[in-house]
């Protein structure tokens, strides 16, 4: 029997996860809302886009001056969030400030050489299954003193430490782990967890630690057990997309994960109930929302 091709990541897994309908949006439909990045994640994209510069090999533009470029282009797409985003940019100056000398305190990169920043990486799950994993990769390089090689993911958080304990369980580092091991075919050094405090580093009430960074492993048989899993998961999307592509309603074939805290965060929460109300869902969608296919 031949497999409809599916591409999966992390992020498409855990909307699936987190609910069907979500993933109908996001990763069958393409939407994204046009307004750019909103307010409450408007600092960890600030910070994301200082550290991709920070680390670029050859070090080609100016880490503060992109941020700054960022912040212009939200302001231009949605200038009636002007001050918000300035406000976000402000705090991500400061988070960032004090991380040179850090680096350099603590000697965190010393035994370390980054390679690439923000790499996009492609790899099949295995002859027969018709899965592709993409990666988008904070920073991937090397171990200076084993050779092998090592990912590191930037996380922007407001008390360091907190997810160490639940690291192994998480399956976007997971994924990472999978797909560089699948990419590069050796051990390689699992996934560094590179912590920002979302903190006023400057202000002379606000204390340190201010960074952090942990690592997370596993072993063959948890990335056996975990390739399986994706797997799983990828082959109920596919079955899911054959429907849709069929030409199946998709209040038929996917069932929508009402939870408080993800609908609270979930872009797509105004055309969810419109889907079943009866109002008027794709006219609101194309004066809201863009196609635009994420990764």
């Amino acid at each position: 029997m031949n497999l409809e091709p599916v591409r999966i990541s992390s992020s498409i897994v855990r909307s699936w996860q987190t609910c069907e309908r979500q993933w109908w949006f996001a990763y069958y439909r393409d939407l994204q809302k046009k307004e750019g990045a909103h307010p409450a994640s408007a600092v960890g994209q600030f910070v994301h886009t200082w550290l991709e510069w920070y680390y670029k090999p050859g070090h080609p533009s100016d880490p503060q001056a992109k941020m700054e470029e960022k912040a212009q282009e939200w302001i231009t797409l949605a200038p009636e969030l002007k001050q918000s985003i300035n406000e976000a940019l402000i705090l991500s100056t400061t988070m960032v400030g004090k991380y040179p000398q850090w680096l350099e305190d603590s000697r965190m990169d010393r035994d370390l050489e980054w390679t690439d920043t923000e790499s996009h990486i492609s790899v099949e799950m295995g002859e027969g299954t018709e899965i592709t994993l993409t990666m988008k990769l904070d920073n991937v390089g090397r171990r200076k003193s084993t050779g092998l090689p090592i990912v590191m993911d930037h996380k922007s958080v407001q008390s360091l430490g907190q997810d160490e304990p639940f690291g192994r369980l998480n399956p976007q580092f997971r994924t990472y782990d999978l797909g560089m091991f699948l990419h590069t075919g050796v051990v390689h050094d699992g996934v560094l967890v590179n912590e920002l405090r979302r903190v006023d580093s400057g202000n002379e009430d606000s204390k340190p630690p201010y960074f952090a960074r942990w690592e997370v492993r596993w072993s063959i048989d948890e990335r056996r057990f975990y390739w399986i899993r994706l797997v799983n998961i990828a082959n109920q999307i596919r079955k899911a997309k054959s429907k849709l592509d069929a030409g199946m309603d998709h209040r038929q074939v996917l069932t929508p994960s009402p939870n408080s805290q993800e609908c609270k965060r979930c872009d797509f929460r105004i055309p969810c109930l419109m889907t079943e109300d009866g109002s008027n869902v794709e006219g609101y969608i194309a004066e809201n929302y863009k196609v635009e296919k994420r990764i």
